[in-house]
């Protein structure tokens, strides 16, 4: 096993477009994810495709910095972030579908898929599997908590 793909889903109590711009924007992923201290923009461009940023973030420890592009961003719906890190290409979408009959709530969907391209990446990938699938899960349950905060505000 070399390429892992993780999803992790889960009902947000906001509206599907408070959401999707939640994830667009992406100057403000340190107040919504609490691993990430610092956010450079690499790009003219800071919302939607075409949109390269620098993150700087806390795993356990260590700090990584990491460049990521924005490669799709279709309004409403979802976002794709891809960045080639550590000698694998790490590719996430986050797709927004509102839910209930009022769009009240929203379906979020955190799909990613690693694909190593180097040995030891490849080797380790297995065991990289659980601290990947924990991380999402965590992302999903912090962009939910900001996103619920940010409708009770409004």
């Amino acid at each position: 096993m070399s390429r892992l793909e993780v999803t992790v889903s889960g009902s947000v109590q906001a509206a599907a477009d408070r959401v999707y711009d939640a994830i667009e924007d992406i100057q403000n992923i340190p107040r919504r994810d609490q691993a990430v201290q610092k956010i450079e923009f690499l790009s003219q461009q800071k919302r939607g495709a075409g949109t390269r940023f620098r993150e700087t973030r806390s795993m356990g420890k260590r700090t990584v910095v990491t460049e990521l592009e924005v490669t799709e961003a279709v309004a409403g719906e979802s976002v794709r972030f891809v960045s080639d890190a550590g000698g694998t290409i790490w590719d996430t979408v986050y797709t927004c579908r509102p839910e209930g009959s009022d769009g009240s709530s929203t379906w979020l969907e955190i799909a990613m898929e690693a694909r190593p391209y180097k040995l030891l990446p490849k080797l380790m990938s297995r065991f990289v599997l659980p601290m990947v699938r924990k991380g999402m899960k965590q992302h999903l349950e912090e962009l939910k908590t900001y996103c619920e905060s940010r409708a009770e505000e409004a």
